[in-house]
C-alpha cells in the first residue's frame, strides 16, 4: 500500500469515533474504507483483432490463463490484477457476479459470451504482485465491428490511468479504428503507451522503424508522444520493456489516490471542523444572539436558493443554443468523411464502425467545447454569490465520482469534468449501434442492388457512387442528427438539475449540521460558564486532532 493509504486506515477509527461523538453522518467512512483498501485503476490493452494482446499479457504472466484464438464477435474484456487465492469472476451490468472455475476462463472467452459481461481475474503471478494498484484490461479488438471500441472508451476511460496501443510489428503502422479512438482518447486528455508487438517477426531494424512511425502517428493524432514506446515478442517472452513501463505506471497512481480518494475525504472532514468551531464559540455569542445568528443563517440560505434558482434558469434558456453547436460538431465530423464512406461502402466495407466512431467524436468534442463552458460559467457564479457559512465544492456537482466494484474513479485534475459527466449520460441514452442499424438498412438494400448490376453496362460507376453518397446525406446523415438530438436535449437538461439539486442537497444539510451545532452551543451556555469551559477544553482537544489529520492528507 502507499504510505497515504496506511496513513487514511490509520485514521479513520478516530474520525468514526469523532463524528460519533457528535452525531455527524458517518456511513460515508465505509465506502472511504473500501476505496482505500482496494484502490485500483485500469490500464486497458487495446489493438486489432489479432495484434497479440492476450498472448502478451499471457507471457506478462508467465501462462496461458487468456484465449488467444478467439471470435471477435463473442470475446468480452478480462481484467486481471494481483490475488491471493486467486479468483475468477463472471461480471454482469447489473452488478450480479458468477464466480468461475479456472477452465471456465477459456471457455467464456472463445464462446458466446452474455452481453456487457466481463471477467475479474485475480491472479497470483510476480508481475501483477508488482503492480498493486493496476488492473490490466485485455479488450476485444477495435475493428472487429462489436461495439468495443465504444466500450472500451465509456467503461473505462474515467477509471483508466494509462491505455496501452498494441501494434503488431507486421502491421507497420496504425489501424485505422485504432486513429479513431486516440482521436476520442486524446479529448479526454488520456496518455498511452505504444507497445509494437510480435517483434519477432522482422528484423530489428524493421521493428524500430515501425516504432518510430507508430510514435509519430500518436504524436500526430493526440498532440504529445506516447508516454513509452516498447517493442515485445510474447513468443520468445521478451516483454522486460512492458514490464518497466508498467512499473513506471504503477508510480503514477499514488497522486491519483491522493486526488481520487484522499481529497475528497479531507473536504468531508471540513464540515466536522466547522461545526467544532461553532461549539468553541470564538465569536462569542450568548444565548439571545444564537437565536439571531439561526435565523440569518437560514435567511441567507435562503436567499442563496432563490438566486440559485434564477441562475439555473438562465442556463436552461442558455440550452437550446449550445445543443445546437452541439449537433454542429457531429455534423461536421459525419461530413468530413463523407466521401470516404461513399467509396468504402461502393467497395463492399461496412461502414457502420468508423459512422459510430465519428459520432462519438462530435458529441464528445461538442460536449467538452460547448457545454462544459456554459457549466464551468454557471459555477463559477453561483460561487460568487455563495454565503461564507456553505463551503461546497462547485468542481464536483453531488459529489466525489467513485466507480463500479469500489476502485477509485479517477478527476483528472478536474478537466471536462462537468462534461465527461454529460457524455457518460448520453452514452445510455444514446446508443449509436441501434440507431445506426435500422439507418444503414436502406444503404445496404443500395449495395445490394448495384452489386447485382455490377455487370450491366448501364449501371455506372459514377452513378452507383452518387446514389451511395445522397443515401448518406439525405438519409442517414439526418436521421442521426435527430436522433442525437433527442438524446441530447434530454441528457444535458438532466445534467443541469442532476448539478442544481447537488447544490441544494449540500446547502441545506450544511445548514442543519450548522443549526444543530448553534443548538448545542446555546445549551452547552445554559448549564454556565463552568461547564462550559469544560466541555470547551475537549471541544479544542478534537478540533486540533481532527485539523492535524486534514494537515497531514494534505502533506505534498
Amino acid at each position: 500500500m502507499f504510505s497515504p493509504q496506511i496513513h487514511l486506515l490509520e485514521v479513520l477509527p478516530t474520525i468514526r469515533q469523532l463524528l460519533q461523538t457528535y452525531q455527524q453522518p458517518q456511513e460515508w467512512l465505509a465506502g472511504v474504507e473500501q476505496q482505500t483498501r482496494h484502490f485500483l485503476v485500469r490500464v486497458p490493452f487495446v489493438g486489432a483483432f489479432s495484434s497479440g494482446k492476450s498472448s502478451l499479457l499471457n507471457a506478462l504472466m508467465g501462462e496461458s490463463l487468456l484465449s488467444t484464438n478467439v471470435d471477435p464477435q463473442t470475446s468480452i474484456p478480462a481484467e486481471l490484477a494481483y490475488g491471493k487465492p486467486e479468483s475468477f469472476t463472471l461480471c454482469f451490468p447489473d452488478n450480479t457476479v458468477r464466480p468461475l472455475a479456472r477452465s471456465q476462463v477459456l471457455e467464456l472467452q472463445a464462446g458466446q459470451a452474455p452481453a456487457g459481461a466481463w471477467l475479474d481475474l485475480h491472479v497470483e503471478c510476480d508481475t501483477l504482485a508488482r503492480l498493486p494498484h493496476l488492473k490490466l484490461v485485455d479488450m476485444p479488438g477495435w475493428d472487429s465491428g462489436n461495439g468495443q471500441h465504444g466500450r472500451a472508451i465509456d467503461d473505462y476511460v474515467e477509471r483508466s490511468l494509462a491505455y496501452c496501443i498494441v501494434v503488431s510489428a507486421e502491421e507497420g503502422g496504425l489501424h485505422a479504428s485504432i486513429r479513431a479512438a486516440l482521436a476520442e482518447l486524446q479529448l479526454h486528455d488520456m496518455p498511452v503507451i505504444a507497445v509494437i508487438s510480435k517483434a519477432d517477426k522482422k528484423s530489428p531494424d524493421d521493428v524500430q522503424e515501425v516504432a518510430r512511425q507508430v510514435a509519430r502517428e500518436i504524436e500526430g493524432i493526440s498532440g504529445r508522444a506516447p508516454l513509452r514506446v516498447v517493442t515485445v515478442s510474447a513468443r520468445t517472452h521478451m516483454v522486460r520493456e512492458l514490464d518497466d513501463a508498467l512499473q513506471e505506471l504503477e508510480a503514477l497512481a499514488e497522486p491519483l489516490f491522493l486526488h481520487s480518494v484522499t481529497r475528497p475525504f479531507v473536504a468531508r472532514l471540513r464540515p466536522l471542523v466547522q461545526y467544532l468551531d461553532v461549539l468553541l464559540n470564538r465569536e462569542d455569542l450568548d444565548r439571545e444572539k444564537i437565536v439571531l445568528e439561526k435565523m440569518r443563517v437560514a435567511e441567507e440560505i435562503k436567499l442563496f436558493e432563490t438566486r440559485l434558482g434564477q441562475e439555473t434558469a438562465q442556463l436552461d434558456a442558455s440550452l437550446p443554443a449550445v445543443l445546437e453547436a452541439i449537433l454542429l460538431h457531429v455534423r461536421n465530423r459525419l461530413h468530413e468523411q463523407l466521401e470516404a464512406w461513399t467509396v468504402a461502402a461502393l467497395a463492399g466495407r461496412d461502414v457502420s464502425v468508423q459512422i459510430d466512431q465519428a459520432i462519438r467524436l462530435g458529441m464528445t468534442s461538442g460536449i467538452q467545447a460547448e457545454f462544459d463552458v456554459v457549466m464551468r460559467r454557471y459555477f463559477d457564479r453561483v460561487g460568487d454569490f455563495t454565503p461564507a457559512v456553505l463551503d461546497i465544492d462547485l468542481r464536483i456537482p453531488g459529489g466525489a465520482s467513485v466507480a463500479k466494484d469500489s476502485d477509485a474513479g479517477i478527476d483528472r485534475a478536474m478537466i471536462h469534468m462537468v462534461a465527461d459527466q454529460a457524455i457518460d449520460l448520453l452514452a445510455s441514452r444514446f446508443p449509436v449501434a441501434k440507431v445506426l442499424k435500422p439507418l444503414l438498412l436502406g444503404l445496404i438494400d443500395i449495395l445490394q442492388r448495384i452489386f447485382a448490376n455490377r455487370g450491366k453496362a448501364e449501371v455506372a460507376q459514377a452513378q452507383r457512387h452518387e446514389e451511395i453518397r445522397m443515401h448518406l446525406l439525405n438519409q442517414v446523415f439526418p436521421q442521426i442528427q435527430q436522433a442525437a438530438r433527442t438524446a441530447l436535449q434530454t441528457t444535458l437538461q438532466a445534467h443541469v438539475q442532476q448539478a442544481k439539486a447537488g447544490i441544494v442537497a449540500a446547502a441545506e444539510q450544511q445548514l442543519a449540521q450548522r443549526q444543530a451545532a448553534l443548538a448545542k452551543l446555546d445549551a452547552d451556555l445554559a448549564q454556565g460558564d463552568t461547564a462550559f469551559q469544560q466541555k470547551r477544553r475537549q471541544y479544542e482537544i478534537d478540533r486540533h486532532a481532527v485539523q492535524s489529520i486534514i494537515d497531514a492528507c494534505e502533506q505534498p
